[in-house]
């Protein structure tokens, strides 16, 4: 089981369980194939997702190209830190 986090521009945190080792929904993810883990009438074709694994939980967001709060290597060392010590592998 693992635990996914869905960090959304215009919706509110999100957290899911799939039946899937964390590796294997990350891959997924940054492989384009998104829509079997948040649904095909929820986001536009047209929407990317970025995957992060993180012990045995995964981060979804959107790319941070236009997301200021991931754009810093400060604030994603933070989050990492937080998810390890939270989701130990």
């Amino acid at each position: 089981m693992t635990q996914v986090f869905v960090f959304s521009d215009h919706e509110p945190l999100r957290i899911w369980k799939f039946d899937e080792r964390a590796d294997q929904i990350t891959a997924r993810v940054n492989q384009g194939l998104w829509e079997s883990y948040l649904g095909y009438e929820a986001y536009p074709p047209s929407q990317s997702w970025q995957a992060r694994q993180v012990g045995k939980a995964v981060l979804l967001t959107n790319p941070p190209s236009h997301r200021k709060f991931f754009r810093t290597s400060n604030s994603t060392r933070a989050i990492f830190r937080f998810f390890r010590r939270s989701f130990p592998a």
